[in-house]
């Protein structure tokens, strides 16, 4: 009697699982800003305006939706300056945000955190500090300029 061969080999059941979750890794980050937009979420308007320096809450990162591209962060610190960064975790390609309008950052040590996996990043420079992303991995900035207290993409 001949041995019947098993619907999937080891090599292939692994390849597969690999690729199952994969996309389960992405599809939970892809989801992030998936649905309805919270009250009070903040859009670019028709000429790159983001925002303004007053609505901005101090030591919180804002979000912001753009028409093309991530959704960028905004924080206003203490001294008046006001950073901004692309909504991106390196680690998995994820939003930083987790879909509210604002949340806290750490300015007091000066970092940012993901919320999904907790890695945090200097909130000067964007480089990572720890947690699962990569050493010498970065948040992108995002260019802006503040105009008579009004703030458009650069």
């Amino acid at each position: 009697m001949k041995k019947s061969k098993p619907y999937l080999d080891r090599r292939e059941f692994i390849k597969d699982l690999g690729i199952v979750s994969a996309s389960l890794g992405f599809s939970a980050c892809s989801s992030t800003y998936r649905g309805e937009h919270p009250e009070g979420t903040r859009f670019e308007g028709e000429d790159g305006f983001l925002s303004t320096v007053e609505s901005l809450p101090m030591h919180k990162a804002t979000m912001v939706h753009r028409k093309l591209g991530r959704p960028i962060l905004l924080i206003k610190l203490g001294d008046g300056r006001v950073l901004s960064y692309e909504s991106y975790c390196p680690h998995m390609s994820c939003d930083l945000n987790d879909g509210v309008s604002s949340q806290p950052v750490d300015v007091q040590n000066g970092e940012m955190r993901c919320f999904l996996h907790d890695s945090y990043f200097d909130l000067e420079t964007g480089k990572r500090l720890r947690g699962p992303a990569k050493e010498g991995d970065m948040i992108p900035k995002f260019e802006i300029k503040i105009v008579d207290g009004k703030i458009y993409k650069a």
